[in-house]
C-alpha cells in the first residue's frame, strides 16, 4: 500500500494550509485532502504507519486523513469548550472473510473534543471510538442517524415545524444574501433549528407546504416537507425531509439538493408547495444516497506502507474539485 503525496499546497482549501493525497491499492486510489493547521505533515505519516501496523494484529484500524476546527457553524451543540467544532476525517479499515473493506468517514461534533486537546492526538485511544462496521451513515454534519422512523397513526404528535421567530434578518450579517427566519423541526426527540430563507418562498407557502406534506403522507406511500428553497439563479439549493410509508411506518431522510441533485431529480422547472411531491425519489434511491463508498483491498496489500511525495501532475487520478472550478470559473 502507498500514500503520494502532492508536494505543492492544495489550491482550494479554505485554510490554505491543506495538501492533497491519495491512498494507492492494487485495486483502488482513494483520494483525500488533509489540513496541517493542527498536525504537521509528519505527524499524519506517523499515524498512517502506526494505523497500517495495528492493522496486523487487530480486526479494525484507521488513517486519519483530516483533523481540523470549524469555527463558523452556530449549532452550539457541536461546539467544544473553544467554541470551535472538532472534524475528524478518516479512512477505516475492516478485516472481513480475507479482504480488507476501506471505508472513507468524516466524524464531526463536539462529542469528538477528546480527539482534538491541547493540538495532539492520543493515538494510544484513538482506534478505541472507531465506528462499527456499517453500510449506511448520516452524511450531514452533527446528524446522529441517517434514518428517522416515526410511527404513522402519531405522525402528528411525532412531526412538527414551526417558524419561532418570523422577523427576517440577513442569513450573514456581513453580506446582502438570503433574508431568513428561524424555523424549528421536531421529529420524534429530534430537534433543531434552522435558517429558512423567504426570498424565493414565502412564510406562508412554506406553511402552507409544511401542512399538506404531512397531510399528504397519511394518504400516500411518500410526501416531503421543505424547509429551504431558493431557485432564483442557476444555482439553486433545497434543503428538505423525504417521507416514505411503509407497514405503517414512516421513513424520513433529511437531505440537502444543489444543482446537479436538481438536475439528477429532472428538476428544470419552479417548485411550489403545489407541485414539489411530483419530485421525489423513490424509496430505493434515496437510501442508496446514505450508503458509505467503499473499497475492498487484499490482506496482502496492506502489510507495509510507503509514503512519496509527487508533483501534482502525477498524481494517479485527477481532481474532481479541481475540474469542477474550472468548469464553473469557464
Amino acid at each position: 500500500m502507498k500514500i503520494l503525496i502532492e508536494n505543492e499546497k492544495y489550491p482550494y482549501s479554505i485554510d490554505e494550509t491543506s495538501y492533497r493525497a491519495v491512498l494507492c491499492t492494487k485495486q483502488n486510489y482513494i483520494d483525500f485532502v488533509f489540513s496541517i493547521d493542527f498536525w504537521s505533515i509528519n505527524d499524519y505519516k506517523k499515524q498512517w504507519h502506526e494505523g497500517i501496523k495495528k492493522l496486523q494484529n487487530k480486526p479494525v484500524s484507521c488513517l486519519i486523513t483530516d483533523i481540523l476546527n470549524i469555527d463558523k457553524i452556530d449549532e452550539e451543540d457541536w461546539k467544544d469548550e473553544n467554541g470551535t467544532t472538532p472534524v475528524i476525517g478518516l479512512l477505516v479499515l475492516y478485516k472481513q472473510n480475507k479482504k480488507i473493506i476501506i471505508q472513507k468517514l468524516l466524524l464531526s461534533g463536539g462529542k469528538y473534543k477528546k480527539y482534538i486537546r491541547k493540538r495532539e492526538l492520543p493515538l494510544e485511544n484513538i482506534y478505541d471510538y472507531i465506528p462499527q462496521y456499517q453500510k449506511y451513515y448520516p452524511i450531514f454534519y452533527g446528524a446522529q442517524e441517517y434514518e428517522w422512523i416515526v410511527n404513522a397513526n402519531t405522525i402528528e404528535t411525532n412531526i412538527s415545524l414551526e417558524i419561532i421567530d418570523d422577523k427576517p434578518r440577513r442569513e450573514f450579517s456581513d453580506s446582502d444574501d438570503n433574508l431568513v427566519v428561524t424555523t424549528k423541526v421536531t421529529i420524534n426527540d429530534y430537534v433543531d433549528e434552522i435558517d429558512t430563507p423567504i426570498d424565493d418562498w414565502s412564510i406562508d407557502m412554506y406553511k402552507q407546504q409544511w401542512k399538506k406534506g404531512i397531510e399528504r403522507i397519511k394518504s400516500y406511500d411518500s410526501s416531503c416537507i421543505i424547509t429551504r428553497i431558493d431557485q432564483r439563479d442557476k444555482y439553486p439549493m433545497m434543503e428538505w425531509w423525504l417521507l416514505y410509508k411503509k407497514d405503517n411506518k414512516i421513513y424520513m431522510y433529511h437531505d440537502y439538493l444543489l444543482e446537479d441533485e436538481f438536475n439528477e431529480l429532472g428538476i428544470h422547472h419552479k417548485l411550489t408547495p403545489q407541485n414539489c411531491y411530483a419530485s421525489i425519489p423513490s424509496h430505493t434511491k434515496q437510501k442508496e444516497k446514505y450508503r458509505i463508498q467503499e473499497w475492498v483491498a487484499d490482506i496482502s496489500d496492506v502489510r507495509d506502507l510507503t509514503i512519496e511525495t509527487v508533483n501534482p501532475k502525477d498524481m494517479p487520478v485527477k481532481d474532481s474539485l479541481r475540474d469542477m472550478i474550472e468548469k464553473m470559473n469557464s
